[in-house]
């Protein structure tokens, strides 16, 4: 019988908010899981970011530089979204680039990691940790991500970067040690990288077959999946039954009522994409399924 795990949407027990004295770095950069590689070409060195506002793409103040210290132009994972009729990139959860300048990627790019992002936190350096953790949902939003330390004069400081919970549709896993830090305990990633948050959950490694883990976000084994195509698992707590859901032309998704998916059963996917800090993979022409909440890969993701 095949093991149903909720590998995504994990239950926050007993969580307490620790105060800690934290200096603030760089603005940060967040991980964006979305299915094209865009870059961007100008003759200015920056490009206007656009927000989703009641509907429209609205202009903000804010700008993205859009080539690195060698003068090189940045990658970027985006999804081609059309609001009100025009096209867009969008480049995080709610941040697009406007078409004019892009150009995209049409080569297979088999491992995401080969490639560098400007929107993607890349897996963090080798850290062999005594204990697994993962990170938890936020009760209070839909956001994915946690931020990530470093100590300079015996406290913590936010590094500017942050990381995902899932990179692709799978869980994400760090080797770690807990430590104490200016009188607060936290979880050590890294030769000097720190997570701080009570999102942080320990893996129960007597409950959970650590063996069959491959995607660790510090840690290599050799074993990673990079195959584009690959198998989902689709479990529901609360029914015999997971829904399916239409992309839409502004990127946002609609359930599609005559449709729905057997729980217990494997499928074949060929495409990722995030919406609202949820994870959609697609099992059919305009139709997906949402994996953050119905789907974990294979039997590999084993978490409590």
């Amino acid at each position: 019988m095949k093991k149903s795990i909720l590998a995504l949407t994990v239950a926050l027990i007993g969580c307490t908010l620790t105060s800690i004295n934290v200096v603030k770095a760089s603005s940060k950069t967040y991980t964006f899981e979305a299915s094209d590689t865009i870059f961007m070409k100008s003759n200015s060195p920056e490009v206007a970011v656009y927000k989703m506002q009641n509907g429209k793409i609205v202009k903000t103040n804010n700008k993205e530089e859009i080539y690195d210290a060698k003068g090189q132009p940045k990658n970027w994972r985006a999804n081609s979204v059309n609001v009100n009729g025009k096209d867009w990139w969008q480049v995080s959860e709610n941040e697009y680039f406007s078409t004019k300048g892009s150009e995209k990627i049409t080569s297979n790019i088999s491992d995401p990691n080969e490639v560098k992002y400007a929107n993607y936190t890349p897996d963090l350096p080798n850290y062999d940790g005594k204990d697994i953790v993962f990170i938890g949902n936020d009760p209070r939003s839909d956001s994915t991500t946690i931020d990530l330390y470093k100590k300079e004069n015996g406290k913590l400081v936010d590094t500017g970067k942050s990381v995902n919970s899932a990179k692709g549709f799978l869980m994400q896993y760090w080797k770690a040690n807990e430590v104490n830090i200016d009188g607060n305990e936290c979880w050590q990633v890294g030769d000097n990288l720190y997570f701080n948050s009570p999102r942080v959950k320990k893996l129960n490694t007597v409950r959970n077959n650590v063996s069959e883990i491959t995607n660790y976000g510090n840690y290599s084994d050799g074993t990673a999946d990079t195959n584009n195509e690959s198998e989902i698992f689709l479990f529901n707590s609360k029914g015999k039954y997971v829904p399916v859901m239409a992309l839409q032309k502004d990127g946002s998704f609609k359930q599609i009522n005559d449709r729905s998916l057997k729980v217990n059963t494997d499928w074949k996917i060929d495409n990722i994409r995030n919406y609202n800090g949820k994870i959609y993979a697609r099992v059919a022409t305009n139709e997906w399924v949402n994996v953050s909440d119905y789907a974990s890969k294979g039997q590999h993701n084993y978490i409590n």
